[in-house]
């Protein structure tokens, strides 16, 4: 009987020092990069498929520019007080807009602010809206009379500019201006990251994505594919590039569905530009581009579809009623990859970094100049 008892001690301390050394070599010799960001941060593709080799270490903020713009909850005494806040420029749009790419100056409106001495403040879509009616919504509130800005820049991924202003028909709820004070105020939004201890399950999701990766087997569900590149485009050991799968989507419109897609977006940003033409404020309409779309020129495997270039379609349709302006992020950081910049984007990540936000800041001298001089 107590050989019997010793036996499963044995066999539990065993098993415990087993599974307590697998998480400590696993944790601090292999996860620890994708699951910790205490101090820097690991991009949104590499942390969510567990991939090395394309980790680009930068810390989680640190802003180096002069001038700064207003966070959404900035707003908030404002709208509390009913006081009026002059701005130059408000801009409403993704993760960009909320710089999701992090690291060193991390928010483009920064660069805005500082390069041309502008007051700009950013808010954020109220869940589960979209930006676009988020936006719908609080024209009909008294925001707007608070809020004034001469500009307001619509930010979207080519994705997301179809998720939110290609679609024909829109049913709202109503919000109040109340609601959605309470709502910036929360600071919901505002992306967390959770504090993971060496005992973790992400030790085992990290096993098991480098045994999908490798073996091609679907043991588990992957977010990520990779490509190689016909030059060197970022500050790695090769020449590959980390791609973000639902961005193929990008490449699988036809042009009829382009063609629609984008009459569809050209008749709200007008049916937008008319109504926010009481208040004497502007659109400006900025798509960026998927890093999938930048980067496909210089990849060595091309993608089935073709490229649908949207911001090519708005900028013609833009054209037609003068009634909003596109800010052709596109053009400069194609001209910058094709004289061989690197690290527009961050390597691991979805997100553009500070080398693009500066470089955008500075192509949009002539429509800033232009609209505030």
């Amino acid at each position: 009987m107590i050989k019997n008892y010793r036996l499963y001690v044995y066999t539990f301390i065993s098993i415990l020092t087993v599974y307590v050394a697998f998480h400590l070599t696993t944790f601090y010799g292999f996860s620890k990069p994708f699951l910790e960001n205490k101090d820097y941060f690991t991009g949104d593709i590499a942390r969510l498929d567990y991939i090395a080799g394309y980790e680009t270490y930068r810390p989680k903020e640190q802003n180096t520019l002069n001038t700064q713009h207003m966070q959404a909850m900035e707003l908030t005494p404002y709208l509390d007080l009913n006081q009026t806040l002059n701005l130059d420029i408000l801009t409403l749009g993704d993760s960009f807009s909320h710089g999701g790419g992090y690291g060193i100056n991390r928010h483009y409106q920064d660069y805005i602010a500082s390069d041309y001495g502008l007051s700009i403040a950013n808010i954020t879509r109220y869940t589960p809206f979209t930006s676009h009616e988020t936006l719908r919504a609080l024209l009909k509130t008294n925001f707007f009379n608070i809020i004034t800005p001469k500009v307001i820049i619509l930010q979207a991924g080519i994705g997301g500019l179809r998720e939110n202003y290609a679609v024909k028909q829109l049913n709202i709820p109503p919000i109040t201006l109340q609601k959605y004070t309470d709502y910036l105020k929360s600071g919901v939004y505002i992306q967390k990251f959770p504090h993971y201890g060496f005992l973790n399950s992400g030790n085992f999701r990290y096993w098991l994505k480098q045994l999908t990766r490798f073996s091609g087997l679907p043991l588990v569900n992957t977010v990520s594919f990779e490509r190689n590149l016909d030059r060197s485009l970022f500050t790695l050991p090769h020449n590959r590039i980390l791609h973000w799968g639902p961005e193929l989507s990008d490449f699988l419109l036809s042009d009829n569905e382009a063609l629609e897609a984008t009459s569809n977006m050209d008749q709200h940003f007008r049916e937008l530009a008319n109504i926010l033409e009481a208040y004497n404020i502007s659109i400006w309409v900025m798509p960026i581009p998927s890093k999938l779309v930048l980067y496909h020129p210089f990849q060595i495997e091309k993608e089935e579809g073709k490229d649908p270039k949207i911001t090519e379609r708005l900028l013609k349709a833009s054209q037609v009623h003068k009634q909003y302006q596109i800010v052709n992020t596109r053009a400069p950081l194609e001209q910058a990859l094709i004289l061989g910049e690197k690290d527009l984007w961050y390597a691991d990540d979805t997100h553009w970094s500070y080398k693009a936000s500066k470089l955008v800041s500075s192509s949009m001298k002539d429509i800033i100049e232009l609209s505030f001089n």
